[in-house]
Formats: C-alpha cells, structure tokens, sequence
C-alpha cells in the first residue's frame, strides 16, 4: 500500500513499445529501473514506468531504435502539472469569492424609490451624512430606527420602508397614503396620524377609535388604539386586549407648495472648437473611499455620470467607474417672455397636483398664487386636499403588577 502510494505521489505513465522491444526491457531491468506490470501481447508490450524514469528510458529507446507511446499519465505531479496552467484563473476565482464574502457585509448602495416633495439627492445627502454612510457594516443598520428618524426629520414623508437586500439599502416611501397599507396582524399597534390634519371621515375594522369627525389632529396623536378594554355592565373593567388596530381615515390637511425659477436662463451649444476635433472624456475608478490610478481635481457633478458595478439586482460593489464629459460648450443667455413664464410655472405647478392624484388624493382647493419678484418667477401657496392619514405605530404594553 505503502508502495502503491509513493508511485502515486511520483507520478507515472504507462508506456507502449513495439513487439520486437526486448533489448530495450532487458537494459531498464539490467540498470534497475523500476518497471512493472509488464505485458507481452500480440502487437506490442505494455509497462508502467515511473515519471521521473522517462529520462532514462528515453536515452535507451535512442540506443535500441525503439520508439514508445505514452497510453496514460496518472499521479499527484500529473495532477499539478494538469492545473499550472489553469492556476492564474484558480487563485483569481478564489481571490473573487473571497473579496464577495467580505463586501458583503456592507452597504455599498442605497436606493430610494418613491420621491416627490423631496429629490432623490437631498435625501441621500442626509442619510449618507447622518445616518448610514457608504461602507457601513450591516449589522450596524437598524432598519426601524433608520425609518423613524426620517419620518421625524421629513414630515411630508407619511409612509416609509427600509430593507437590506445584499449589499443594497432601499427606502420606499410615500409622501401620500395608498389604500394598501400593510399591517403586521401579530404585532399589537395603534394607528397614529402621520400629519396635522383635521379628520374628515374615520372608520375602525379592529381597536377603539380615539377622535371624531371635525377634530384637529397633529402629527404622531392616536387615532385608532389597539388597546381595547373590555368591560361589564357596570362600566367596571374586566380585562384590556391588544390587538393590531385596522382602519380607514380621512383628513383634510395642507401642502405647502413653493417653486422658482429665474426669468433669464441659460443654453449651451457645442463650441466650435470641439466640432473641429474629436473630445476624449476622462474616466476615473473608484474602489471604496479612495481613487485608484487617476485622481481628480474635482468631480463636476454636472458633467460627471458615475456607474457602480453590480451583480445581479442587489449586490453592489464598492467600485464606481466615472465618465467626465469634456466637451466645450458655449452659453447664450436668454429671457423668458411672462406669458411663458407663466405658462411653465402653471405647468410645473399641474404636474405636482396631477402626481397627487394619482395617489388617490382628492384636491379641494388650490390657493397657489404665479407672481413676478426681483427678476424671477414665483410659485407660492397651499393646496388643501382630502387624503387618507394614519400608519401603524407598535404599541407598548405596560404590564399590571398585581396586588400582593
């Protein structure tokens, strides 16, 4: 066994010689080389040889005029000399997965979905600031304190949800209430409102409700309680059960709406210069918080498009490739007339109300004034809406301690 082993760990190779070969079998037995299993068949012999013997057996092949084949190869130094090749790639793949492993326990991208009041870019500003930096360890992230917080610093956020899926924090949020609202029916709640509203229609599938028609509510009061008291014919409490408070409440409540624009505004044309000759645009990468190979002066936001690499939907990678747009333009400044002033304002203005629709929100009244000041055109008002209001708050229960 012992010896079957050492072959194996040397490597050999079965060889096949011609009929008439048996002065070269005679000068490999006569020089103890090592040769076994020999066969004598009909057209030609068959051996095994070991791998670092082929020198030897080649010089008395040259000797005899014999010539051989190699049948098959078989050993641990077959088996290295089989993967030299293939060893960049392997050492590569497992560079790869180990790199995978690693990365994968940090936020290499947040997504935000849902954004109207507020821009994509002003909220990932503040998050990436104060909250969940690029390159935060998952484990650091908690997904409830994240969303309370935003709802806190943001008041028109009414509905907001954050998960981690790979390496990638989403936020979906909702400045306006959809129909539905998901409710965690093993979790006792009360439904809280989310905005200052005076309530215009409520209606409770399951807890006790806490206000009226016609009532004034802030921001955070309870509407619907998940804590029920149950009581005899006395009025005297029996017990208290809590349960997942359910249902449907109007508001009436006021959106703020401000927007300006400049009355002279600027157009580029390709300068001619660069119509003359072709521009290269410069590129960066970018692996992690730092810059490899070229480093930028300064990132023109404007001009710049960043791409980060990912696999598949939800795993990024910490490496952002840039592309800096370096062609020449000119400006031409030009003013807008009022009567298009106007009617882009107007325009902005329809658009905002009609994404408010379509998040089922009933406009009342629109108190939105179009006025010319210090060489701009402003936008400035309230829009009183009916909408649904009211989202799932977990509700803390206190513990009676009896009398003892």
């Amino acid at each position: 066994m012992l010896k079957q082993f050492v072959m194996w760990l040397f490597g050999y190779n079965k060889i096949i010689v011609c009929k008439s070969a048996n002065r070269l079998i005679s000068l490999l037995a006569k020089n103890n080389v090592n040769i076994w299993k020999l066969e004598n068949n009909k057209d030609a012999i068959t051996f095994y040889i070991l791998k670092k013997d082929m020198k030897v057996l080649d010089l008395y092949c040259n000797k005899t005029l014999t010539t051989y084949k190699i049948a098959s190869s078989k050993g641990l130094y077959i088996i290295f000399n089989r993967l030299k090749k293939k060893l960049p790639f392997l050492i590569g793949l497992l560079v790869f997965i180990s790199l995978s492993i690693y990365t994968n326990s940090y936020i290499w991208y947040i997504d935000i979905k849902g954004t109207n009041v507020y821009t994509k870019e002003q909220l990932l500003t503040e998050i990436k600031k104060s909250y969940v930096p690029i390159g935060t360890k998952k484990r650091n992230i908690d997904c409830n304190t994240l969303e309370n917080n935003l709802r806190i610093k943001y008041d028109k956020i009414a509905w907001i949800s954050c998960n981690i899926s790979g390496t990638c924090l989403t936020i979906n949020l909702n400045e306006t209430l959809n129909n539905d609202i998901i409710y965690d029916e093993k979790t006792p709640s009360n439904i809280i409102s989310n905005k200052d509203c005076i309530i215009e229609n409520i209606v409770a599938t399951t807890g006790k409700v806490c206000c009226k028609k016609g009532q004034e509510v802030k921001k955070g009061d309870i509407l619907i309680s998940g804590a029920v008291n149950i009581c005899n014919e006395y009025d005297e409490l029996i017990e208290t059960n809590y349960v997942s408070a359910k249902g449907i409440i109007y508001g009436i409540s006021k959106y703020n709406y401000y927007d300006s624009f400049d009355m002279t505004y600027l157009t580029k044309e390709m300068s001619t210069k660069n119509k003359s000759k072709k521009v290269k645009n410069k590129y960066y990468l970018k692996i992690g918080n730092k810059y490899i190979l070229f480093k930028p002066d300064k990132i023109h936001s404007g001009n710049t498009t960043v791409k980060t690499l990912k696999i598949g939907k939800t795993y990024y990678l910490p490496i952002n490739i840039y592309r800096e747009d370096n062609t020449k333009y000119d400006y031409i400044e030009n003013v807008y007339t009022k009567e298009k002033a106007l009617e882009k304002a107007n325009k902005k203005l329809q658009l905002y109300i009609n994404s408010l629709r379509k998040k089922d929100v009933e406009i009342l009244q629109n108190n939105v004034k179009i006025y010319f000041e210090s060489g701009k055109c402003v936008a400035k008002g309230t829009i009183k809406v009916k909408e649904l209001i009211g989202i799932p708050s977990k509700l803390e229960i206190i513990e009676e301690q009896g009398e003892e």
